[in-house]
């Protein structure tokens, strides 16, 4: 008997001891494929990231064409190498509603936005609208997310997205139980910021393109006088003179229109004025929507308009002439706006966007993928969300968020309303941003957009240098929202 006891007391430790065996083997297995699937993250991030500094210099590339009224031209895709399986490693731009860049200018921006604005935005109402403008007087809204503490739209986000820096965390319902014809994500932004320069129009227009406009706020001085000469000569500079002795002020942008306006100037010829002189002295022009590139629903938003006359300029500005483009005045000079309605609308337009967003995917393609299929589905998938900022020469990376989860692509790629579960594949839940004039190292976590913070507190951010293409300089503030730069030019 104490022979069988020993022998069973032998079988059951063996076998014990195989179980935890077995369990250690399997349990090392595990987290060798973890740190496979998470190196292979990594590596896909890093892919990624190439994407967006890729298009991020092909916007470079094309910034004089955008000071233009042009649409920028980007590469679909963009082939990194071949590993060691034969796998290809690229990044492509993700396309949806057959754009692959979309124009953040061509929004209302909530950081800009009169309350009357906001109030006709498809999906709000004036009450909300009040909200958002007292809020933002606390500090300027650092994504369209923020708008998930004011009351009204705290369920506009899926349960657990609140709180968590992951998925299109833009992307919320309205707040009423009609759905707007568009997201609110495709109609608002915090990312509008017009250059404070010139396109180029009239006399030495291709010298000029890009140069600083003339600022004539304030009282007559030897200096604008100098700067009128520079432009154009002493006859010009002598009448700008008389007109500020006589009484004319130049306090907003619209002040320019009033005075056009008052000398019975024919606004066939306000283009060229309206380009080379303005009121704000400010090197960008926060919230201006454009004209060109805004959907008839953001439009009809915009003191001046209704509905009838965002239809109409919706549906010619695609006839127009290339140097109609320059401007925002065909709205008048066609009889879309009255002059008078044109006055109203002039502060709150431009004809160019240079904030763009896209979506990056990034992967592998198998060797052994459909040669047929345009775009193969990618392996260790990886997905990132960003606005690029061109509107000084030195680039930036406003936004950036990493969106990897498939429902999340999906819903940024199709542009659904509808909120879905966040994306799986987490940012650290308080990343550091990248220092102004830094970039991100290959595969370093993404960062989620940067919070709201109050005004008096905020910490300095180093301005772009001053160039001619619109630089805040050195003794000038740089106003825009969004803390990403990628080291670029200067």
């Amino acid at each position: 008997m104490s022979r069988a006891f020993a022998l069973y007391a032998v079988l059951v430790t063996v076998t014990i001891g195989a179980l935890v065996a077995a369990s250690v083997v399997y349990s090392a297995q595990a987290q060798r494929v973890a740190a496979d699937a998470a190196a292979r993250r990594v590596q896909s991030r890093a892919l990624a990231w190439s994407g967006v500094q890729a298009a991020q210099e092909e916007l470079r590339a094309q910034r004089a064409d955008l000071l233009l009224g042009r649409r920028p031209a980007l590469s679909d895709e963009w082939a990194l190498f071949v590993d060691g399986d034969g796998r290809r490693a690229v990044a492509r731009l993700v396309i949806g509603d057959g754009q692959a860049a979309v124009s953040e200018s061509g929004k209302i921006d909530i950081n800009a936005a009169t309350a009357e604005m906001l109030a006709i935005v498809p999906g709000l109402d004036a009450e909300i609208a009040g909200r958002i403008v007292a809020a933002r007087s606390a500090g300027k809204f650092g994504s369209v997310r923020d708008l998930a503490s004011i009351e009204g739209l705290r369920n506009a986000f899926a349960p657990g997205e609140e709180d968590e820096p992951a998925g299109n965390a833009d992307a919320f319902v309205p707040p009423t139980d009609t759905a707007p014809p568009r997201p609110l994500e495709d109609l608002l932004t915090v990312f509008a910021f017009d250059p404070n320069v010139q396109a180029g129009m009239g006399r030495g227009a291709e010298s000029h393109s890009g140069a600083r406009r003339i600022s004539l706020r304030g009282t007559w001085s030897d200096a604008m006088g100098d700067a009128i000469r520079e432009r154009y000569d002493d006859a010009t500079a002598n009448i700008v003179k008389s007109v500020m002795e006589q009484g004319s002020r130049f306090e907003r942008d619209a002040d320019l229109v009033r005075v056009l306006r008052r000398y019975n100037s024919p606004p066939a010829d306000w283009a060229e004025v309206l380009d080379v002189f303005c009121a704000d002295p400010s090197p960008f022009r926060n919230g201006r929507v454009d004209v060109l590139a805004a959907p008839r629903e953001v439009l009809a938003c915009v003191p001046g308009f209704d509905a009838a006359a965002a239809e109409q300029a919706v549906s010619l500005r695609d006839k127009l002439a290339p140097e109609q483009r320059l401007s925002v005045c065909w709205l008048v000079t066609e009889n879309i706006l009255t002059p008078d309605r044109f006055e109203q609308a002039f502060e709150f337009l431009c004809a160019r966007s240079m904030q763009w967003r896209i979506v990056v995917e990034a992967g592998f393609v198998p060797a052994d993928s459909d040669e047929g299929d345009d775009r193969p589905p990618l392996q260790d998938r990886v997905v990132l969300d960003a606005v690029i900022d061109v509107a000084s020469e030195r680039p930036r990376v406003a936004y950036l968020r990493d969106v990897t989860s498939a429902e999340s692509a999906r819903r940024l790629g199709l542009r659904r309303a509808a909120p879905e579960p966040a994306a799986t594949d987490l940012p650290p839940a308080n990343p550091e941003l990248v220092p102004s004039g830094a970039s991100p190292g290959p595969g370093s976590a993404v960062s989620s957009s940067p919070r709201r913070v109050s005004r008096g507190t905020e910490s300095p951010r180093r301005s772009p240098p001053s160039d001619e293409g619109g630089g805040a300089g050195p003794s000038e503030e740089d106003p825009r929202v969004g803390r990403w730069t990628t080291g670029g030019r200067g």
